[in-house]
């Protein structure tokens, strides 16, 4: 009640200032937190990877797809003979072939989500339309059968991910 009062006793005058800082403050902190948003829409549509595993020595090499922002890239293996599958984050820096994944290679588990930390966006060549052509590479850990799963170049930030 007290606050109440001290309100309705300033000069109207000084509420209406009161009003245009906040209003000022507001637009500010809009104006900042679109500044780090992409201006392009990420690409988070799901793909499924899929091929049969001769061996463990060899990667498969997935389509490639447009990274459009820095995010993770976000995986989600469904089948491996071993339960787990190798990953890694590929692109073109400087014309060459690129594994830029930050941990060389990540080991994921079958049905879980994962986010993988890369610099695909960061160093990879860019397209004249801004964005980077990527792919992953993917092998089963041992054993032979199916590697399967589904990913994405773009994490929505949505989905919960194991970040690795």
């Amino acid at each position: 009640m007290a606050d109440y009062l001290k309100q309705i006793s300033k000069p109207k005058g000084e509420i209406v200032m009161m009003k245009k800082r906040f209003l000022a403050a507001i637009c500010s902190l809009i104006t900042a937190m679109s500044m780090t948003v992409p201006a392009s829409a990420a690409n988070t549509t799901d793909r499924e990877y899929g091929y049969v595993s001769v061996t463990a020595t060899n990667y498969h090499e997935t389509g490639h797809y447009e990274k459009t922002n820095t995010s993770k890239v976000y995986v989600k293996p469904s089948q491996s003979p071993s339960g787990k599958t190798f990953v890694q984050t590929w692109c073109k820096r400087n014309g060459s072939s690129v594994n830029e994944t930050s941990a060389g290679t990540v080991t994921l588990s079958n049905n879980q989500a994962y986010g993988i930390t890369n610099y695909v966006y960061e160093y990879g060549d860019k397209m004249s339309n801004g964005y980077v052509s990527m792919w992953l590479k993917v092998k089963a850990t041992s054993g032979h059968g199916w590697v399967k799963g589904d990913w994405s170049p773009d994490w929505s930030g949505v989905t919960p991910v194991i970040v690795v």
